[in-house]
């Protein structure tokens, strides 16, 4: 269906007492992760080109292709290990540079008793986040964060009744590296304050040094004072709170302090953005009025039974989070958003499967900002999958990268229990949901630039793999990888694998 009939939202009545429970915003840039008690709330800021520095960055994949006469030898006389061996050994491992977050928001308000009524919502369409409690005076406070699509800026808005506020930015975030060093500066002039923050690396070679972050304070009707590395906001009937992460935007100088403004111009580009695509599985109005968690207990409760509310909330969020996780990059394993130093699998860009099925209802569910995040990813990429193919195959064309931190595109996964480098597949797959784009769309130009050229590359690196037969004259694809299997008495290293198969099928 077509509109907004429905809501696009769902709430909670409980904080979220950790980050990975926190309700998230983002614009492809920027992300937020908002969580925390009402006068104790946390606000972790992200964005897409953070990785820490490891040593790996623009370090090119071995020179293979000189060992692919002999690897193939061993595979098709069964060989798989000493296959697998020789193909792997002698490579160090180089993980991708693991994703971070930049820095957290700490907001407090000392001395207020207990609340009631809380609510936190997340509302799709206007990629809003809103807190509301009602204080022990019955006084309603309310806080909001977006993050602006017309400015990139993570824009927060606080109201209640004289606002005491003290608001602090801290880097130092759990499994932040040793030797991490972060240098906070406050200052404040009457009604408005400025936190900064810088963070060096502690080992940056290769890579840049550290970055850097901004947050501006407006108390309307109140008064800012700095101490080291805090701001204190007394007597305030709103404040707002304008945060950048500075190496990699533009700067604040030029984000007017007005918040109806601000949130008018995201809510409009969101929208658009959003689209007018709906899921209507027919739920009842009072089961859509539910909170989440009340949902997702009815379904544990009753698993064989699809809660159609449930489903619909699913659908709405998925899209939602594809829309603010795809912009610069496309999404991590966990979009956009980390909040700890110490990310499960660097937070990568996963094309052995994670990725792709990420974006396999980017074209069907109507997001084409993880369409074109992804083809810019591909376009930026394409002369380092170009060394793969060179230096692992001896081949023309493209060898796409299995995981990646998106600073680059160079093969470096070669643990023995994954060999990625044998794995064909990545390139093909990762063009498919450009290759339905355009043909959904009918654009053309879409076709010309961004899938055709990549596909012909393709091709042609098939063209110069594709060189054993067997005895009945077919080709045999070898060596071959299907990620995180493997045939029974063989090791991964392994012959015809069925992805492999389809991809050079489809490519050709």
């Amino acid at each position: 269906m077509t509109g907004h009939e429905r809501s696009h939202q769902i709430w909670a009545d409980q904080p979220a007492t950790a980050w990975a429970d926190a309700f998230v915003a983002g614009n492809g840039q920027h992300g937020a992760l908002v969580f925390g008690q009402p006068r104790d709330e946390t606000v972790i800021i992200t964005h897409h080109r953070l990785v820490q520095p490891n040593g790996t960055a623009g370090q090119p994949p071995p020179l293979l292709a000189g060992r692919l006469a002999e690897v193939r030898a061993l595979l098709l006389a069964g060989e798989s290990a000493a296959a697998l061996d020789r193909f792997c050994a002698g490579w160090p491992r180089h993980p991708p540079q693991p994703f971070h977050p930049a820095f957290a928001l700490r907001l407090t308000q000392p001395g207020l008793g207990p609340v009631s009524g809380y609510r936190r919502t997340v509302d799709f369409a206007d990629g809003l986040l809103t807190a509301e409690w009602s204080g022990p005076d019955g006084a309603a406070w309310r806080r909001t964060c977006f993050v602006s699509r017309a400015r990139d800026v993570v824009v927060q808005h606080v109201t209640g009744a004289r606002l005491d506020l003290i608001v602090r930015q801290d880097a130092a975030l759990p499994g932040a590296p040793a030797g991490l060093q972060v240098r906070p500066r406050a200052r404040a002039a009457g009604a408005e304050a400025t936190l900064d923050v810088t963070v060096d690396y502690p080992d940056p070679r290769p890579g840049p040094p550290g970055y850097a972050g901004t947050t501006r304070i407006i108390a309307a009707g109140g008064r800012c004072t700095a101490g080291d590395d805090a701001v204190r906001v007394t007597g305030a009937a709103g404040v707002l709170l304008l945060t950048q992460v500075s190496s990699h935007a533009a700067g604040l100088a030029g984000v007017p302090a007005d918040y109806g403004r601000l949130l008018a111009e995201h809510t409009s580009a969101h929208r658009a953005a959003y689209g007018r695509v709906s899921l209507d599985l027919g739920a009842s109005p009072a089961d859509r009025a539910r909170p989440v968690g009340e949902l997702l207990a009815r379904q544990a409760a009753s698993p064989g039974r699809p809660l159609p509310a449930l489903l619909e909330k699913l659908f709405d969020s998925g899209r939602y989070l594809l829309l603010a996780a795809s912009g610069l990059l496309p999404p991590r394993l966990t979009g956009l958003w980390q909040g700890d130093w110490a990310a499960a699998w660097a937070n990568c860009l996963s094309s052995n499967a994670n990725l792709n099925l990420q974006l396999a209802g980017a074209v069907t569910a109507d997001v084409p900002a993880a369409v074109h995040a992804l083809a810019g990813l591909v376009a930026a990429q394409l002369g380092d999958w170009r060394v793969n193919a060179e230096r692992i195959f001896g081949c023309r064309g493209i060898l796409a990268v299995a995981q990646g931190d998106g600073a680059d595109g160079l093969c470096r996964h070669f643990a023995a229990g994954w060999p990625h480098q044998m794995w064909t597949a990545g390139a093909d797959w990762l063009l498919v949901p450009l290759l339905d784009y355009a043909g959904a769309t009918g654009d053309g130009e879409f076709l010309r630039t961004a899938v055709l050229p990549a596909l012909t590359e393709l091709a042609q690196f098939y063209q110069d793999f594709l060189t054993v037969h067997d005895d009945a004259g077919r080709v045999v694809f070898v060596p071959s990888y299907s990620p995180e299997n493997q045939p029974a008495g063989w090791t991964p290293a392994a012959l015809n694998a069925t992805m492999d198969i389809a991809a050079a099928r489809h490519a050709l």
